[in-house]
Formats: C-alpha cells, sequence, structure tokens
C-alpha cells in the first residue's frame, strides 16, 4: 500500500480522477487514516482506478467478446427479454451505441453495475471494451455548464448512515449512475422500483 501512495504523484492522481470521469467507476472509500491518500481518497480508489486503466488498455478481440456474450447469457438464464436483448447486443453492438445499450432496460446496465460494485475482476476484464466506449461517449457528450440533474433511488439504511457521517469527505460511487433533467421523471422510477424493505 505505501509503495502505492508514495507512486502517485498529484499528476498521476489527477489522471485517475480524469479516468473516473471516463470510466464512471470506482470504489467506495474506506474511510478511516490509514487507508487514505493525501487528497482524501482511498487507496482503494486509487487500486481500482489503475485496474480499470490496464484493462481497458488490453486489447479486446472477439474470443473475449464471444465468453462476455456466454458469461451474460449465463448470468439471465431465465429471462427471456434480456436473452432476447442479448441476441441483439451480440449482433447490433457498437461503440457509438454503448450509452443507448446502457440505458436499456436489460441484462447489460445490471451485470455492468454489479461488477463495478462488486469488483469482480473477470467480468470486469469481459466488459472494459464496454467500459471504455460508454467512458469515451460519456466524455463526447459531457456538459459544459452545471446542469441540475434528479435522481430516484432505495437507499438502505446502513448506507444512508454511512453516507451520512461521511459528511466533508470525498465520497465514491463505483457504478454508473443515472439521472434525469425532470424531476417527475425520476420519482415514476422510484415508485416502478422494488418494493421497500424494511431496512430502506
Amino acid at each position: 500500500m505505501n509503495f502505492i501512495r508514495s507512486k502517485l504523484s498529484k499528476k498521476n492522481r489527477n489522471e485517475a480522477d480524469k479516468s473516473a470521469t471516463a470510466s464512471g467507476a470506482c470504489a467506495s472509500p474506506k474511510i478511516d487514516d490509514e487507508n487514505q491518500s493525501g487528497n482524501g481518497l482511498s487507496i482503494e480508489y486509487f487500486q481500482i482506478q489503475l485496474l480499470l486503466d490496464c484493462l481497458m488498455r488490453l486489447t479486446y478481440n472477439s474470443s473475449d467478446y464471444e465468453e462476455l456474450i456466454i458469461m451474460c447469457a449465463e448470468q439471465i438464464a431465465d429471462d427471456r427479454h434480456d436473452l432476447h436483448m442479448l441476441q441483439e447486443f451480440q449482433n447490433k453492438y457498437s461503440s457509438d451505441r454503448a450509452l443507448w445499450w446502457y440505458l436499456q432496460e436489460c441484462f447489460l446496465y445490471k451485470i455492468l453495475n454489479y461488477s463495478l460494485e462488486s469488483q469482480d475482476i473477470r467480468n470486469l476484464f469481459l466488459f472494459r471494451k464496454i467500459l471504455f466506449d460508454i467512458g469515451q461517449q460519456i466524455q463526447e457528450h459531457r456538459c459544459s455548464r452545471p446542469l441540475h440533474v434528479y435522481r430516484s433511488q432505495w437507499i438502505p439504511n446502513a448506507l444512508l448512515n454511512k453516507w451520512i457521517s461521511s459528511m466533508g469527505q470525498c465520497v465514491v460511487i463505483n457504478s454508473f449512475l443515472s439521472a434525469t433533467t425532470n424531476a417527475e421523471v425520476a420519482l415514476a422510477f422510484l415508485n416502478s422500483s422494488q418494493t421497500v424493505k424494511a431496512d430502506y
């Protein structure tokens, strides 16, 4: 850990921050002094950023794509809609449509976000091209000015309490977040989502 901490110069930290913006993926910080870098971000954050950066630099070939399709098919075996979408994805995916695919109500955002949140290295390896493509499209369509957006989401009480106790510190979300400029649309998503559990 100390080796990584000492090797992360300010320039590298800025590059890691840019990479985080491009990939949208990072690790949740540990809130303790032992695991913090000089700028308040956890070492775990930099580790996942370095991992993602390395993964996205690796050559992506047709066998990787086939393995991605197989992995997704295994995870959605019982869902006819997702299986249909997977077949469409397999036949029609292109880099310039990465965000479109991610925003569809189908397997892609579910498996990709789970892989990011759980830091599943095998899945992230297989998703590396998709992550790169999404990052490129986010950069291309980045707003030039601040934009007020809305997002609704059920959050477990334990996570909410962790965020409240982390006020004033850097909180890093390790998945992509979808949002809208329309508050009513955000509320509609909340109302159509999962049944509220006791710990939410």
